[in-house]
């Protein structure tokens, strides 16, 4: 398998009347304001290569951050990334050449192998946010931009959705920085390798651009375990 960094291949899929919404596990007064980060010093290096598994290597980051410190690692990622593309709701799979599965088809397979209970989605930064600051990590799949390839230390590690549209992508949201008197963000972790993207696999997303990729793009969607 080619080791190519720049694999997308998120294809978007909607929730039926059988899916919860995050909003169910929230709090009636949620929390908006602070900065919490899930990490785990030790979690493995995701790397999805160049194939578009990151439904489940966007996942496999979630679980393997607090306050689940799983140890999932590649190969895991990779496994459920070809059963969940041989049961979803696309035509074909990893074999015949399908890139890519949706975010929901890929946490039932994970349900289905036990690593999860159930999940939940959200369309609401604010959501998002309460999410992240009190329960755990994310999951985002949105349009990828050109602007977003390559973040750099000398824009301070943000990303840029300008350029032409690449694709989708999936990806993990494990820190937020929101309603503290200066500019709310949020942290995204790759699965291209720490040394291929951003600052050790991670970037800034602004507000103003995550609200546009979530909340004002119908391909935009977010996506939680949930006990």
């Amino acid at each position: 398998m080619e080791d190519h960094p720049r694999a997308l291949g998120w294809t978007p899929g909607p929730e039926d009347d059988r899916d919860f919404l995050l909003s169910t596990f929230a709090p009636e007064r949620p929390t908006l304001s602070g900065e919490k980060g899930w990490g785990w010093a030790g979690m493995n290096d995701l790397n999805q290569l160049s194939e578009g598994a990151c439904t489940s290597f966007s996942i496999g980051n979630a679980v393997n951050c607090e306050p689940r410190r799983s140890d999932i690692d590649s190969d895991f990622c990779f496994d459920a990334y070809h059963a969940t593309t041989e049961r979803d709701e696309f035509p074909g799979d990893w074999n015949t050449g399908q890139e890519g599965t949706s975010l929901r088809s890929a946490m039932q397979e994970w349900r289905k192998r036990r690593k999860i209970s159930s999940f939940a989605f959200s369309y609401s930064v604010e959501e998002v946010v309460n999410w992240v600051l009190t329960r755990g990590p994310m999951g985002i799949g949105v349009r990828w931009y050109e602007g977003m390839d390559a973040p750099t230390e000398e824009n301070d590690w943000y990303l840029e959705p300008t350029g032409e549209i690449l694709g989708g992508h999936a990806i993990c949201v494990p820190r937020v920085h929101w309603g503290m008197g200066d500019d709310n963000y949020v942290v995204l972790l790759n699965s291209w390798g720490r040394a291929n993207w951003g600052k050790n696999g991670r970037a800034k997303l602004s507000e103003g651009s995550f609200r546009a990729l979530l909340e004002d793009d119908p391909m935009g969607t977010a996506i939680a375990a949930v006990e």
